[in-house]
């Protein structure tokens, strides 16, 4: 829910922060956190890692709230309307005059807050489904979608993680800063999907997965990915729509099914603007580094899931 980076863009072209140099996280170098995928994971093998973006898990919530403000907006102003057109015959020629010239101002308060809720629409809606990011580990290279359907490759090494504050209040993300060559200025800026509290237990957790993953390779990850998303050449269904924004209240099931009777709406209009988006597709050449060994028996995607241990051969 913290849109930090997709309504507002990170800023770039600007010194390394000292806040950013002092919560760096060097890749060589293990965190105390356990590492989790945090349903995050696309597929996961011994060549590349691909992730969803920390914008994916609430898709669809800003188009339902932006819709609302601006159905409820237009309603408001029309229906005062309605009123001062029906009693227009009735008025004097000094009101009917007072009621012309409060036409426009009831158009205006429709047009801007109308206006306001397609720009954060188109934020979500008409776009991309999602935002992958895909760690090489046999490259050694990061590759990011962006929000406008280009992508970024960069060696993992180059780039300075560093924990920042998010939009959110008291929560705190993992950014990926490019740098230039003399490791001053911030180029660009991507961020791993999740966010948390600076004292929760899974800020970090993230991080290390991907870490753990680039440095010593998916063995001993494979058994944490119980779940992957998907979405990688498709729409996801309107039941996986809705078990996504269950999944948010995971650690609290019975919220979870408290919560439904709002996520139930809110996973429709996370239907219909999932339609309105298009698939992410990866160029040719990221696809050429990223070929798997089809004996790879390191893969966990949605042809390959989990299997419990008592049920393993």
């Amino acid at each position: 829910m913290d849109y930090a980076g997709l309504t507002a863009k990170y800023q770039v072209n600007r010194p390394l922060s000292d806040a950013e140099k002092q919560h760096h996280l060097p890749q060589n170098k293990a965190s105390n956190a356990e590492p989790l995928a945090q349903i995050s994971v696309i597929k996961i093998n011994s060549t590349y890692l691909e992730c969803s973006d920390k914008f994916y898990p609430w898709k669809g919530l800003m188009a339902a709230f932006t819709s609302f403000v601006s159905l409820l907006c237009s309603y408001t102003a029309l229906s005062i309307l309605n009123i001062a057109i029906s009693k227009y015959p009735t008025e004097s020629a000094a009101q009917q005059s007072e009621s012309l010239l409060f036409v426009p101002i009831i158009l205006v308060s429709v047009a801007i807050p109308s206006l306001l809720a397609l720009w954060f629409l188109k934020k979500e809606a008409f776009c991309y489904t999602h935002y992958p990011l895909r760690f090489n580990r046999k490259t050694g290279m990061v590759h990011v979608f962006r929000l406008d359907g280009t992508t970024l490759s960069v060696p993992w090494r180059e780039i300075h993680f560093a924990l920042n504050p998010a939009q959110m209040r008291n929560f705190w993300e993992v950014r990926g800063h490019v740098l230039s060559e003399d490791r001053s200025t911030v180029l660009e800026t991507f961020v791993l999907p999740t966010y948390a509290s600076w004292d929760s237990p899974y800020l970090l957790a993230q991080w290390e997965f991907v870490r753990h993953y680039m440095e010593k390779g998916p063995a001993q990850l494979l058994d944490k990915v119980q779940y992957t998303l998907d979405i990688t050449d498709r729409h996801e269904t309107f039941w996986f729509g809705f078990q996504r924004l269950m999944a948010e209240f995971s650690v609290a099931p019975l919220l979870a099914w408290l919560m439904s009777p709002l996520l139930f709406p809110l996973a429709i209009v996370r239907w219909v603007t999932m339609r309105t988006c298009k698939i992410p597709q990866w160029p040719e050449d990221v696809v050429a580094q990223s070929q798997i060994d089809p004996e790879d028996r390191y893969q966990r995607d949605a042809q390959h899931s989990y299997v419990p241990p008592q049920q393993q051969n």
